[in-house]
């Protein structure tokens, strides 16, 4: 803010401290007052927002709201309850507050200025501030009508009262997008009030029912931050809920910004999940086989298909003649060209993985042990580089004295929620993954049980009403697949386990309602085969499967257990109905 802004700034918080921060209501009015007659009240349907702490505390919709509401809790403004509703009776609907304990929120004592709000929000000041249909609201006193939208927030900036109102303009949804542009509060140089883009700031998904504000970005890509211009295109949230886009970022040059909200979207998934037997999950199964199997005839190391692999392998799913041997002759011409190595320790577990699955040996390849590779703990950096080299150790039971280090590392950045995150924040995908890779030790090392029944406790409650996983604010197969898949892998029945079943659906019955006609998965949808979703899906189906028949886990690719064959009498390895799934 340039020195000019700052002082306006500061004009405006003298001002405000008269008619704004420390707000009047009726200059020698009586505290308590006779309720008005039923015959006088009115109402008016507004959208109300709080937030301070730079949190929201309270988001109304499209709510009504009497125009005795003040005069209940025992106060009275300049606008009689029969002559409409006021800030103050909007502001008195907020949340847990009620006529016995109004002074934790709003103090209100006899000033110079008349009755006047002195501690809002149980904050300990009067620093509140209030916008109505984009516009500084100068009291309480002011009326609303039907349609209008009142933003309040206590100043998170209580010493220059700097905080900046933002909005949105040019708003326009179609097809899935929202597009428009955020701007915000700011004066020229003759102190006239003017509107400035927000540039460069995340956006936000704001749930009115939880009040739970999600980056509309998960993952931090530039592309979708504001623009120079404040402008932004944006896809609807894929799942179930009512949001409000909002800013997520909190400050903007050094300014505070006032978060404030587009008008409610109530969304859908694209995807309503139900219920599947036993019977449909596996016909869904193997169509996802058949799909992988007919579009993959030959992949070669470098191609990032070692998931392909895993899940066709260790479904023992019938493949082209040539497409196991073909990668790995293209492993040992890689090796061969580059120093019997590979440039990072997690694209040499993805191999080791992928070898074991579809029978080959990574210990001796023309004489080369690329297990040896996984036990270079100096390179591995972050939670999916760990989690890998650890499940590409146990696939066989490699000795290495780096398990230690990579449970470890894998415990100790578990996040405070029981989540494991990704890029810093929680995130189902990576929980699934990192509960796959602790999975051999969740009974054999206390640190590793105590996390793995956090992360479990965290995903029942993030588990979707409808059964399905999200990434960001997207239900998807993927995220659907590696919450299975992370189960599965601890034997827990993700089909069955009361914590993982919502409304009668369960996160195995979810991730099979993404199912494309004729085979193959979507991603967000269940009519366009996504290659990626369709091999996540299909491995964490396997682990599944493998699961509930009682055979070993996925990546447990030791000499398989022996079942009894009820049939015959005798033994025999059991099969999987024909699977596989993403990680790698």
């Amino acid at each position: 803010m340039n020195l000019q802004q700052h002082i306006s700034k500061r004009i405006i918080a003298v001002t405000m401290t008269a008619v704004l921060g420390v707000t009047t209501l009726m200059a020698g009015s009586d505290l308590f007052v006779e309720k008005a007659n039923a015959a006088d009240v009115k109402t008016a349907t507004v959208s109300y927002t709080a937030q301070y702490d730079g949190a929201f505390k309270d988001a109304k919709i499209n709510t009504s709201v009497s125009s005795d509401t003040a005069e209940n809790m025992g106060y009275e403004d300049s606008v009689a309850a029969g002559d409409g509703v006021s800030l103050l009776d909007v502001k008195d609907i907020f949340p847990s507050y009620n006529s016995s304990n109004k002074d934790n929120y709003f103090s209100i004592a006899n000033t110079e200025y008349g009755v006047s709000i002195m501690n809002a929000y149980a904050k300990g000041g009067s620093s509140v501030g209030y916008y109505k249909n984009g516009a500084m609201a100068y009291g309480l006193s002011e009326t609303v009508a039907d349609g209008d939208v009142v933003d309040t927030f206590y100043y998170q900036d209580t010493t220059a009262w700097s905080d900046s109102y933002s909005h949105f303009i040019n708003v326009t949804l179609s097809d899935g997008y929202i597009e428009g542009n955020l701007v915000r509060d700011g004066y020229d140089e003759s102190y006239n009030l003017v509107t400035m883009p927000v540039a460069g700031v995340d956006l936000g998904w704001l749930n009115t029912d939880t009040l739970e504000l999600i980056n509309a970005n998960p993952y931090g890509s530039a592309s979708l931050k504001t623009s120079a211009d404040g402008s932004f295109s944006l896809t609807m949230p894929n799942t179930s809920g009512s949001y409000l886009l909002t800013v997520y970022d909190g400050t903007v040059d050094g300014v505070y910004l006032v978060r404030t909200l587009c008008v409610e979207y109530p969304t859908t998934p694209k995807v309503v999940p139900t219920p599947k037997s036993l019977s449909e999950e596996t016909d869904i199964y193997n169509a996802a086989g058949k799909y992988l199997a007919d579009t993959n005839k030959q992949i070669s190391y470098g191609d990032a298909k070692e998931g392909y692999l895993i899940g066709l392998g260790r479904a023992n799913y019938p493949v082209s003649d040539g497409l196991y041997s073909g990668y790995y002759d293209s492993v040992k011409s890689y090796l061969a060209g580059n120093g019997g190595k590979f440039d990072s320790v997690t694209e040499c577990a993805k191999v080791v993985a992928a070898l074991n699955a579809i029978g080959y040996d990574p210990t001796n390849i023309d004489g080369i042990d690329i297990t040896k590779q996984l036990s270079d703990t100096s390179s591995v950096s972050g939670v999916y580089a760990n989690a890998y080299a650890l499940i590409a150790l146990d696939t066989k039971n490699y000795p290495s004295d780096a398990r230690d280090t990579y449970i470890n590392n894998l415990v100790n950045v578990q996040l405070s929620n029981g989540a494991w995150g990704w890029n810093g924040s929680p995130d189902n995908d990576t929980t699934g993954m990192v509960l796959a890779a602790l999975a051999p030790y969740y009974n054999k090392d206390s640190a590793v049980t105590n996390a793995v029944n956090k992360a479990l406790d965290y995903l029942s409650n993030a588990q979707a009403s409808d059964g399905a996983f999200r990434s960001g604010m997207d239900e998807n197969s993927n995220s659907t697949a590696m919450v299975v898949l992370g189960l599965s892998e601890l034997g827990i029945n993700a089909d069955t386990d009361s914590r993982f079943v919502k409304n009668g659906v369960s996160a195995v019955d979810a991730l099979c309602s993404y199912a494309v006609a004729g085979g193959g998965f979507g991603w967000t949808d269940n009519t366009d085969v996504n290659d990626y979703a369709t091999y996540q899906s299909y491995y964490a189906l396997c682990s599944y499967f493998r699961c509930i028949n009682g055979m070993n886990r996925l990546f447990d690719m030791t000499a398989e257990k022996a079942s009894a064959d009820s049939d015959s009498g005798t033994t025999k390895v059991p099969k999987v109905p024909k699977t596989g799934d993403r990680l790698f």
